[in-house]
């Protein structure tokens, strides 16, 4: 994978082409479950931080990310629109 919006636009193909037996689908069709993912993963991510090392942190943030994507494109949030809110955020 060669940077994030790839992950973005594999999730978008999965939503506009489902695959049978695939998580990204699952969570698509089953938002609470990504809700509850994000929750999950954001908690494993601070746990990382304050008590493992580095591996397991960039692990965690891997899972938050994508799990955040799949809520993203769940809400039909583009990668544009996504770049669009950061940029208004630079000072």
């Amino acid at each position: 994978m060669q940077d994030l919006k790839e992950l973005y636009e594999i999730i978008e193909e999965r939503k506009r082409n489902p695959q049978e037996g695939s998580y990204t689908n699952l969570l698509l069709e089953h938002p609470e479950k990504v809700y509850r993912k994000i929750n999950e993963e954001t908690y494993e991510v601070i746990h990382a931080c304050l008590a493992e090392g580095k591996d397991e942190v960039l692990y965690e943030a891997g899972d938050l990310i994508y799990h955040l994507f799949a809520c993203l494109s769940k809400h039909n949030i583009s990668w544009n629109e996504i770049l669009n809110e950061l940029d208004k955020r630079k000072k």
